[in-house]
């Protein structure tokens, strides 16, 4: 993500939110929120060769906009900065830690990880990533869950 930026665009009118709407079509823009009828701002997330047009398409129909983030890696590898005061050491029996973002095979060994570990932890593939990948989950049930009312924990990976 080296010179991405992502731009925080202020639509003022309907006019404003359907041109959005046609910039979302674009593949290269990523929206990080949605276009809506209240939408106060809209995110967008550009790589380093758009940019250029993105500034000069909103200035051009007068919507108005600032960077809100000027190079997306650079807060990527602030997040890879690991906190001072851990003292967490990788378990041998799985690869995760919680100061570090991993690779998804590190997640899954986690999952396989907890799955051996607990009998009540059990995984399942729910489909299949945009990019083909599996999409994993854990199912914690302790004691025959049955009709029990079930809660979603979605963690980001």
């Amino acid at each position: 993500f080296k010179g991405f930026q992502v731009f925080r665009v202020s639509p003022q009118t309907e006019d404003d939110r359907n041109y959005i709407k046609v910039l979302e079509r674009r593949p290269y823009y990523d929206f990080w929120s949605e276009v809506r009828k209240d939408s106060a701002t809209v995110d967008i997330m550009t790589p380093p060769e758009y940019i250029h047009q993105l500034e000069t398409d909103l200035e051009v129909r007068g919507i108005s906009y600032e960077v809100m983030i000027p190079d997306v890696d650079a807060v990527i590898q602030l997040e890879k900065i690991a906190a001072l005061s851990s003292k967490e050491v990788p378990s041998a029996d799985h690869p995760m830690t919680w100061d570090t973002y991993h690779p998804l095979e590190d997640m899954y060994a986690f999952l396989d990880y907890l799955e051996n570990t607990y009998d009540f932890v059990t995984t399942e593939v729910i489909g299949t990533s945009g990019e083909g990948r599996e999409m994993r989950v854990a199912k914690v049930c302790k004691g025959g869950c049955g009709n029990k009312k079930a809660v979603w924990i979605d963690g980001g990976i």
